[in-house]
């Protein structure tokens, strides 16, 4: 069920549904997921949670990960739209990576599109900083404070934000701001 302004968007089984929570954390209260999704899972659907609203257009989101393990995606979703429509910024393996997600290409099996990584030496248990900014078609992200993705991709032009991860992770506090302009915008539209 929503929890303030976070709801759950996508789960697989009962664990995953179960997966988010609020965590104290050096005084600081953190969003902490503690499922670790299946490889069958992965190829299919990511424990996801959302928040802002489908209006949302030109934005900056800041956050920290901290991955326990290197076995899946860690990250943030911007301009998402659906479970199947969005971008992601964030850690897979031992590399950063931006990529947009957009349907399925075949029965549980999602259609992602990489459209920028770069190797990424982190261990797990690593606070990882993320910023991304997304600005007309232009999305740039800096992981873990200087590896820094970017690239053009006009698929999505507004949406919510989201953290998303395979594995157990802890989100820092969440900041989203945006420029006088995108906010006048945002509201013209509402």
């Amino acid at each position: 069920a929503p929890k303030g302004n976070w709801v759950v968007s996508a789960f697989r089984s009962e664990g995953s549904q179960r997966a988010w929570r609020v965590v104290g954390e050096k005084g600081a209260r953190v969003m902490s997921q503690v499922y670790t999704a299946t490889a069958e899972e992965q190829a299919y659907t990511h424990p996801m949670i959302v928040a802002g609203d489908d209006l949302w257009g030109d934005y900056t989101l800041e956050t920290s990960i901290v991955p326990e393990t290197d076995a899946g995606q860690s990250g943030v979703v911007v301009r998402y739209r659906h479970d199947r429509a969005y971008y992601f910024a964030g850690v897979e393996g031992q590399k950063a990576i931006l990529k947009r997600v957009n349907g399925g290409v075949a029965f549980r099996r999602l259609s992602e599109t990489v459209i920028d990584e770069k190797p990424l030496a982190s261990r797990p248990g690593e606070r990882l900083s993320v910023e991304v900014t997304v600005q007309g078609d232009v999305i740039r992200a800096v992981i873990g404070g200087s590896v820094v993705l970017e690239g053009r991709d006009p698929t999505f032009s507004q949406g919510k934000i989201g953290l998303t991860s395979d594995v157990p992770t802890r989100f820092g506090p969440v900041r989203v701001t945006c420029s006088e302009q995108a906010r006048k915008r945002f509201l013209v539209e509402r």
